[in-house]
Parts: C-alpha cells; sequence; structure tokens
C-alpha cells in the first residue's frame, strides 16, 4: 500500500425497528496496533502488518481484522 492509499470504514447501527442507520463518523474507531491512521472514518496505512479495527457507538462494540500491505 502506498502512502496515499485510504480505506472508508463503514459501520451501521440497527435500530429496534430493524432499520439500519450510518453511524460510521459518529462510532468511536480504534485499531490495537499502530498499522493505520484513522481520521473521518477512513484508515490511512502506516506500516506492513495485522490489527483489529474496533468500533463502538452506543454502548455497543464489534471488531474486525485488518491486513496492511
Amino acid at each position: 500500500s502506498g502512502l496515499r492509499d485510504r480505506q472508508g470504514v463503514v459501520v451501521l447501527a440497527e435500530q429496534a425497528d430493524g432499520s439500519t442507520l450510518d453511524v460510521s463518523h459518529e462510532a468511536k474507531l480504534s485499531l490495537d496496533r499502530p498499522v493505520a491512521r484513522i481520521a473521518a472514518a477512513e484508515l490511512a496505512p502506516l506500516a506492513d502488518g495485522s490489527a483489529t479495527l474496533a468500533a463502538e457507538y452506543g454502548g455497543l462494540k464489534a471488531s474486525v481484522p485488518v491486513k496492511v500491505k
């Protein structure tokens, strides 16, 4: 990956009625390893490697693996 590469992050919250709401810019995003920089719901690569991306919103948390190469 190059220094100008970016990957958008989409975080969806499911409402009580079953509808979904895009909370990408409101969710708190974090990485457990510094392989990318997080800004405005986008990841920008910093170093090759793997990490876990966590998203937190409304007291709920989800995580996914991230690989930068």
